[in-house]
């Protein structure tokens, strides 16, 4: 194996990891939906939610960078 190719490898990986963690995220919002009220790490909560300030519920859809 050349250095191409174990930078393909790692690309692929990480490509692959960031799929697994989608589908974790998913998953985990689906069980902290009517479990947030017991959260007492107000961080974690101001944190959740300055990042759903960019998610726009009437068209389903996050913004994009720079709007």
């Amino acid at each position: 194996m050349n250095a191409f190719d174990d930078v393909r490898a790692a690309v692929d990986q990480a490509k692959h990891q960031l799929e697994a963690a989608d589908s974790v995220a998913q998953n985990m919002a689906r069980l902290l939906k009517g479990r947030l009220r017991h959260v007492y790490d107000t961080a974690a909560l101001a944190a959740l939610k300055h990042e759903l300030r960019d998610f726009n519920i009437q068209t389903g859809r996050w913004k994009k960078l720079g709007e």
